[in-house]
């Protein structure tokens, strides 16, 4: 049996007629997207607005222009001081600790490292003059201007800050080896003032690293000197460190209020480059911009309570803290 199959004689549309049928049916679901789109927009940004409250409460900044510090005299900023500090390091008379010499953690030291270290008093006598003089100067700004996207935001050179804890630190062991125990705990209190500042010279994990780095070599060179320490119930005793001097070290020590203090501002700093990458991903995108305020939501959310580890009193407190986090489970 044979079957017919008839063509149809109704003629196809014109490309103008099925261009019509494409731009209605477009129209048709832009009418339908637009009004999702801003409800979309308007959700996530009445949610982001209540998290950024939440941080505006507790005193926390939100965004990376809020971590600009307030303009500083330059003579009575230590920030002044320590960069020309840097700047005298020797380049050509390095201290032990920048060599690769091999030696001791303890006295008696070999007689190259004595040879190296005089020469580099020598060079250095001016960085640590000026290091000295960072110290007891009041305030503190590093002129640090925070750019978008924050990874093009320029920090002073962090090397050169290890750099003069390095050199203070075997300024510290030869005072200390020179019978002066006076000037070694002074340098070793430059040491600590030095890490304190560099915590402070960004909002950034990695300068805070760096401090960390700073402070843990002013405790070993402390640890070489403590032993054979000689303090001062004489004031006839040449070289002796002074009460005064040693108690004012002990303060230093123990402000682990100032250590909290930096630790938040690290991670606050750590979320508002986040934020920051986010914004500009708007900006690059504004079609996307529920999906990254919501992003935006999430990450602050995320950071809660991370910033409030950085807060508590000790580690196992921070511990518990974090382990409540949902990805530590």
């Amino acid at each position: 049996m044979t079957t017919t199959i008839t063509e149809p004689t109704t003629p196809l549309p014109g490309p103008m007629a099925r261009l019509g049928r494409c731009l209605g049916v477009s129209l048709g679901v832009a009418v339908l997207l637009i009004p999702l789109w801003y409800g979309w927009r308007y959700r996530a940004d009445k949610l982001l607005q209540a998290q950024i409250a939440l941080c505006r409460a507790a005193n926390q900044p939100v965004y990376l222009s809020e971590f600009a510090a307030p303009p500083v005299d330059p003579n009575l900023n230590r920030a002044t001081y320590w960069q020309a500090a840097m700047s005298a390091i020797s380049l050509v008379a390095y201290v032990p600790s920048q060599s690769n010499m091999t030696y001791a953690d303890y006295p008696p030291y070999s007689a190259q490292w004595h040879a190296m270290t005089d020469k580099a008093m020598v060079a250095d006598a001016r960085a640590l003059a000026l290091a000295r003089q960072a110290r007891s100067t009041p305030h503190l700004d590093w002129h640090i201007v925070y750019r978008s996207p924050a990874w093009i935001t320029l920090l002073p050179p962090l090397s050169q800050c290890r750099a003069l804890a390095e050199v203070l630190g075997d300024a510290a062991l030869d005072a200390h080896l020179r019978g002066n125990d006076a000037e070694a705990i002074e340098r070793i209190r430059d040491m600590l003032q030095l890490g304190r500042d560099t915590s402070r010279l960004g909002c950034f994990l990695i300068n805070r690293l760096v401090a960390v780095g700073i402070d843990a070599l002013a405790l070993d060179r402390l640890k070489v000197i403590a032993p054979s320490l000689q303090t001062n119930p004489n004031p006839r005793m040449p070289g002796a460190a002074e009460r005064g001097a040693i108690v004012g070290l002990i303060h230093q020590l123990l402000d682990e209020q100032a250590d909290r203090q930096e630790q938040q501002a690290c991670v606050v700093g750590e979320r508002a480059m986040t934020l920051d990458f986010l914004v500009w991903k708007q900006q690059k995108f504004p079609m996307l911009s529920p999906l990254f305020t919501m992003q935006s939501v999430e990450v602050i959310k995320a950071y809660a309570p991370i910033v409030q580890a950085a807060q508590a009193p000790d580690l196992t407190a921070s511990l518990t803290i974090l382990s409540a986090m949902p990805a530590a489970r």
